[in-house]
């Protein structure tokens, strides 16, 4: 829905319904600094898109983060962080699949505190390093140039867990998926351990029921799961997390019966039986539309084109899961609007305001 539409639809809520006209102004101011927010960060009128999530803003505040937390102390923060990731997107489009996983990463492990971005010292491992993460996370640079910049303009002040968030935000926005209101405020954390990454993200082999737990245990409905499970909509998966579904899937022998025949074929030249470990190929988890955010990762489910297992269970496994993935592959709004929603959950898991945590010099280490 367009800014304009949004106003005249609460102008008449106020009218008619007699909704409280405070909540409804400060929705508006809301709008209206989204809105200045993407005219700072460079986009033309035509180019600034339709805003999501308008029902799920009092989420933020319950987690102590403000909406515009930077206008006075660091007013030209976001539109830094925007235009920063907006450079490396458009040398490489494939950084904005890394830099959500790197946002879902972080969050699911010890809230979203940018933990993940520390490195690892002699005694110390970090997530990052974690089995989960190590030599498949991308993104970084993308994050510390634009730590490097602000911190130039406004040091100490623009944590790396706020920049993290407002860049796998921009990243949907550039690959074509919903724009969504970020609160900010957000702190960074002091410690970073390897084993609570390992322990708390979802692996790419659970079944659906697993999955399901996860994501139900932190308070996300299922709708929510499935949603952020379109985030697959963008990017590649190694061969090593699915090869076993093409060769000897539970232990069969056989690939997963599941797979699209000729689907099949063109994973296992991607991916050979007898691959060397040392070469662990990559497949696009969105057949032919890779790096375009949109609904098309559900159609290609329903005809068993799904890469992970997780993947591919979502419409095989459970009658109510598959009716939810039908929803979102005949309607993209629907699946922007609950995507949306669900980032804004997901962008609040656990985080540190106030005097909890620091506000880091260097994204990679403690100060």
């Amino acid at each position: 829905m367009q800014s304009f539409e949004i106003c005249r639809e609460m102008a008449m809520l106020v009218i008619v319904a007699g909704i409280d006209k405070e909540l409804v102004l400060g929705a508006l101011l809301l709008l209206l600094y989204l809105q200045s927010g993407l005219v700072m960060a460079g986009l033309p009128p035509t180019d600034r898109p339709a805003v999501y999530g308008f029902d799920h803003l009092d989420h933020a505040s319950a987690h102590g983060l403000n909406y515009g937390f930077y206008k006075d102390t660091c007013p030209e923060a976001e539109a830094i962080i925007c235009s920063t990731v907006r450079e490396f997107y458009w040398r490489d489009p494939s950084i904005a699949a890394g830099l959500l996983r790197m946002l879902f990463h972080d969050c699911f492990v010890q809230g979203c505190d940018a933990s993940l971005l520390l490195v690892s010292t002699p005694g110390r491992v970090c997530e990052r390093d974690a089995i989960p993460n190590a030599n498949s996370l991308r993104g970084f640079e993308a994050i510390f140039s634009a730590k490097q910049k602000l911190e130039q303009i406004c040091p100490r002040t623009v944590s790396c867990a706020d920049i993290l968030a407002l860049s796998a935000r921009e990243s949907v926005l550039l690959a074509g998926g919903p724009y969504f209101p970020l609160a900010t405020g957000r702190r960074d954390g002091l410690t970073s351990i390897a084993k609570l990454a390992e322990v708390n993200l979802p692996n790419p082999f659970d079944n659906i029921t697993a999955l399901i737990s996860s994501f139900t245990r932190r308070g996300f409905e299922v709708a929510d799961m499935v949603a952020l499970l379109g985030a697959h909509s963008i990017g590649h998966s190694h061969c090593r997390f699915f090869r076993s579904r093409l060769y000897n899937f539970s232990g069969t022998g056989f690939p997963d019966p599941t797979i699209n025949k000729q689907y099949l074929e063109l994973l296992r030249k991607v991916c050979p039986c007898c691959n060397s470990p040392s070469v662990d190929a990559t497949m696009s988890l969105d057949l032919g539309s890779e790096n375009r955010f949109d609904s098309s990762y559900f159609r290609n489910l329903e005809e068993g084109k799904g890469v992970l297992r997780v993947d591919q269970e979502l419409v095989t496994s459970n009658v109510f899961v598959a009716s939810i993935v039908g929803e979102y592959s005949i309607d993209e709004n629907a699946f922007f609007q609950q995507f949306a929603k669900a980032m804004m959950k997901l962008s609040n898991m656990d985080v540190l305001t106030g005097y909890k945590g620091e506000i880091r010099r260097d994204c990679s280490f403690v100060s």
